[in-house]
């Protein structure tokens, strides 16, 4: 008002006004210089205009920022959640893997035991498949049933995927629960071995003799080796066997006899128990004595050709219940 009083309405620039004017700012935003008090009103109502817009806009865009800030950190806890979840996850997981390998490892142990057992028992031979051996002895002793199921399901496990499973820590339920119940399964067939331990040593497992095996003789109907015509009825095999060659027990058992007996010759008989004989006949001399117990490869006397013999062997027969076996099904 002072200076539209002083000036009659005009702006006289330069020395009356040097606060308000600075031609650089005005050239700086492009502004149009005013030549009146009426001009100046307006073009500052015009930019009143323009500023409140600008920040009435830049609220909107401040309110818009703010709600993406605001989704961002709900979504950085959300993460943050999730990440600390896996850890926790991972840790569980790190804690059930030690598990599993210390139940692993006594799994490895008792295998191990049962394994020592049957090699320092029977003699077996890790190259033989172990579910064979164990099922052969369950069948001999109780029928098709019992462990051998078992040991199969047990010797299967190893080779199982846990397949149509979902999530980590079902597989881990899973593989847990697998090898509990394998460490189990090998835990009772060791008892039923060790219960079973006496059957085993006794069954006539091996060769009564050593070395290269020649079998001149198989079970059952053969021509006749004397007269050369007809055929008769071999319960036994015979093994191709030099004079003096040593013969040895096929399985522990005590001698029931040892002399001669008519066309055995030399023979000697040992009760197996479980109702299991075997005869080893034609013998040139006997090295053991009716009562004796013996063990499993015990030698028990030397070859020969004694009695009703067309030449130097060794007769080897198995009884159970007294009715003559096939020996080759019970020779490992």
């Amino acid at each position: 008002d002072l200076g539209k009083h002083r000036t009659g309405g005009k702006l006289p620039f330069g020395d009356v006004f040097p606060v308000f004017y600075n031609k650089d700012i005005f050239a700086k935003y492009n502004l149009k210089i005013p030549n009146s008090f009426e001009e100046l009103e307006t073009l500052a109502q015009n930019k009143q205009e323009d500023f409140e817009r600008i920040v009435e806009e830049n609220w909107d865009l401040q309110q818009e920022k703010n709600s993406k800030d605001s989704d961002i950190e709900k979504q950085k806890k959300q993460y943050q959640s999730v990440i600390e979840g896996y850890k926790g996850a991972l840790e569980t997981y790190g804690q059930k893997a030690e598990e599993l390998q210390k139940q692993l490892e006594e799994l490895d142990k008792t295998k191990k035991e049962l394994y020592d057992l049957l090699q320092s028992k029977i003699g077996y031979d890790p190259g033989v498949s172990f579910t064979e051996v164990l099922g052969a002895v369950d069948y001999a002793a109780n029928g098709a049933g019992g462990i051998a199921g078992g040991v199969a399901g047990a010797a299967a496990f190893m080779s199982q995927k846990s397949e149509n499973q979902s999530g980590v820590s079902a597989t881990f339920s899973v593989l847990e629960r697998e090898i509990q119940k394998e460490i189990q399964d090998f835990t009772a067939l060791k008892t039923e071995f060790k219960k079973q331990e006496p059957y085993i040593k006794a069954l006539p497992k091996i060769w009564p003799i050593k070395g290269n095996i020649n079998i001149t003789s198989y079970f059952g109907d053969r021509q006749n080796p004397f007269s050369g015509s007809g055929s008769e009825s071999h319960l036994a095999i015979d093994l191709q066997a030099g004079t003096g060659t040593p013969v040895y027990a096929t399985g522990a058992g005590t001698v029931s006899f040892a002399g001669l007996q008519g066309g055995y010759g030399y023979l000697i008989i040992i009760d197996h128990g479980f109702g299991i004989n075997t005869y080893y006949a034609h013998n040139s001399r006997i090295m053991t004595a009716a009562g004796q117990k013996v063990a499993r490869g015990e030698l028990i006397s030397y070859s020969g050709s004694t009695g009703r013999s067309t030449g130097p062997h060794v007769h080897y027969e198995v009884r159970v219940d007294n009715v003559p076996k096939n020996p080759l099904n019970y020779i490992n």
